[in-house]
């Protein structure tokens, strides 16, 4: 039998029977490729949760293990004695992501050479690997079926089989990651189209250093931000970088003694002995060969660092921010990471908020946290907050038709071990969908406005649905905005747990929610706030059950909304898990005096450091 690991097909040997390693070979946009040959899908061993919790808490460990190991090792080839935290900062993203998919793949390929040791396969011919330049390349890159099929052949080259290789076909040259997605397309038509962006960029780089407090990229629009900066003295500022100064750097791999050294880092088991051996190929060239350049680059454009510095989310592939963040924590300022109202709070693991809690000092929750979170504080929403009650009974009063279904996708290969459906788990997401649209009566589906996510990631989701559900109408969420499109909702279905479904319970728009509780777990102590959304008719674990709430709703979905025991459910819910004041600035203003106020001790590692805040309560 042979094994057919990616969706390309011309790694595949049509004239056997297949054994498709999972559903991301079996391409929706792509069936032409795999119709009408014999084969068979392998079920996603991630099925078994126990299992997937234990490969979450081992990766979480072997990542610690690892940024110690990277931190000697970076400190030693570039001549310097930066702490653990500086290169957490730096290569941490990477580091995580890059582990868990390597995790997964490699205990993909051991289950399928458990049922088959026979198995044949082919690999990709090391002449096409790739080196990524910097996270964010890797994580277009590792999304993709031919990344994917370069780190298939590297663990099965190291697990000592023996397959034929081939080079990557002519026409797959130009990888899908070489071309900007959605998100990056608007935001480089944003930055082409917008001249005050890059005004503010030239501006900032003279405030850098200069203002004490720097607010960067906030997920918010700048004129949110006015009631803080008034009340700081204009001593916090929103500052700007260019996220594209670090391209014109770019440097090739070198295949030298640097490099090779990587592969000697100590190791424990055998995943971790083909995990070090393929550090070398795998990593980002921007941390190794294009360091000394570009950070003196930067430390040239931005000689000074905040006293503080502030952001939401661009912890992971900003390059820019990322070494002034480092630099600026290296240098004594205090680090403050905000979380993203996506989820942090509700699902059982996060990864990205432990990254989060271990880079900052503090880290800023919106209310989920406790005194056992070490460093992690409460403060309101900067995201939630301005959407408080923006919404009122008055909304019965206007002619509003649409059903706003907001929905989700993720890569077809599992890209992190998250607290959601992974890898051909989708396929169940997908079917769920179906599973509501089908039971939705049919003179109410057409007043439902379809709101996908901005890629597609090759499950073909608009042809699936308009293919059963051809009245249904498709927005566009690449140009439409979600605030704009919630202004215009009658009401709004959820069917997945993330930033949109606290988004929608914020702006207190009537909300139906529903998702596999299998997929989507919450800690225990989040279960009694879903309990009391389920109680009052917001949530729903099956889609069935959800059709026939909105179904019911639909004519006055206020008069269900609006009542007393519905709206204590959901501010419940908000209080704990997208905390939003009135107030907010102002107990912004006063946490951020504390954090300038703190004279720095020289910690290491700020995950250890609590006391320079105090937590604000509601």
């Amino acid at each position: 039998m042979f094994l057919a690991t990616t969706a390309l097909s011309e790694f595949w040997d049509k004239n056997q029977e297949i054994l498709f390693l999972g559903s991301w070979c079996c391409r929706y946009d792509r069936q032409r490729d795999w119709q009408g040959l014999k084969f068979r899908v392998m079920p996603t061993i991630w099925n078994d949760r126990r299992r997937f919790y234990e490969a979450a808490r081992y990766l979480d460990d072997f990542g610690e293990r690892m940024i110690i190991c990277l931190t000697d090792y970076l400190n030693h080839v570039h001549g310097q004695s930066f702490g653990k935290r500086y290169w957490r900062i730096l290569v941490g993203p990477w580091l995580f992501r890059y582990m868990h998919a390597a995790y997964d793949r490699y205990a993909l390929l051991e289950a399928a050479f458990k049922e088959d040791p026979d198995l044949q396969t082919i690999l990709l011919d090391p002449g096409s690997f790739r080196v990524p330049w910097d996270t964010r390349e890797f994580m277009n890159l590792y999304i993709d079926d031919f990344y994917n099929l370069q780190i298939f052949s590297q663990l099965l080259i190291g697990m000592g089989y023996q397959f034929p290789e081939r080079l990557l076909p002519a026409h797959w040259r130009q990888v899908e990651s070489e071309t900007a997605t959605p998100k990056e397309q608007m935001r480089l038509k944003r930055w082409i189209t917008r001249p005050l962006d890059r005004a503010w960029e030239a501006i900032s780089r003279v405030l850098w250093g200069r203002c004490p407090v720097a607010l960067y990229n906030m997920h918010c629009p700048r004129f949110t931000l006015w009631p803080l900066i008034y009340k700081m003295g204009f001593r916090a500022l929103p500052l700007h970088l260019n996220r594209e100064y670090l391209h014109a750097l770019r440097v090739a791999p070198s295949l030298d003694e640097r490099r090779k050294g990587l592969g000697r880092i100590p190791f424990s088991g055998e995943f971790e002995r083909l995990f070090v051996r393929s550090l070398p190929q795998e990593f980002p060239i921007l941390y190794l060969e294009g360091l000394q350049t570009v950070r003196s680059a930067l430390l040239k454009r931005y000689p000074r660092a905040p006293r503080v510095l502030v952001s939401i989310l661009r912890w992971y592939t900003d390059e820019t921010f990322k070494f002034l963040a480092a630099e600026a924590a290296e240098k004594g300022s205090r680090i403050v990471a905000v979380e993203h109202a996506g989820g942090y709070g509700f699902m059982r693991f996060h990864p990205e908020k432990l990254h989060e809690q271990r880079v900052g000092d503090p880290f800023i929750a919106c209310g989920w946290t406790d005194e056992k979170s070490g460093n992690a504080k409460n403060l309101p929403s900067i995201f939630s907050s301005p959407l408080l009650e923006s919404r009122s009974h008055d909304s019965k009063h206007k002619p509003l038709k649409t059903i706003l279904f907001i929905t989700t996708m993720q890569p077809r290969y599992l890209h992190k071990f998250q607290s959601c459906p992974v890898a051909g788990q989708w396929e169940e997401y997908l079917d769920w969908q179906m599973r509501f649209l089908a039971a939705v009566p049919a003179w109410l589906r057409s007043s439902i406005l379809f709101r996908p996510y901005m890629e597609d990631y090759g499950f073909g989701v608009r042809e699936r649905l308009l293919k059963r559900f051809g009245d249904i109408k498709w927005d566009d969420s690449v140009k439409i905005v979600f605030r704009r499109r919630l202004k215009d909702a009658r009401l709004t279905v959820v069917d997945y747990a993330g930033s949109t479904f606290v988004e929608s319970l914020s702006s207190n728009v009537p909300t139906v929610s529903y998702w596999n509780f299998e997929r989507w777990e919450a800690p225990e102590e989040a279960e009694s706030y879903f309990d009391g959304l389920r109680e009052a008719g917001i949530f729903w674990d099956t889609p069935e059950e959800a059709a026939v709430k909105v179904t019911a709703i639909y004519e006055n979905p206020w008069r269900w909304w609006g009542s007393e025991p519905v709206q204590q459910a959901r501010r419940r819910f908000l209080d704990r898990f997208a905390l939003a004041r009135e107030d907010w600035s102002d107990q912004w203003a006063s946490a951020l005096e504390q954090v300038l106020a703190f004279k720095q001790k020289g910690e290491p590692e700020s995950a250890c450091v609590s006391e320079p805040f105090v937590a604000l309560k509601s």
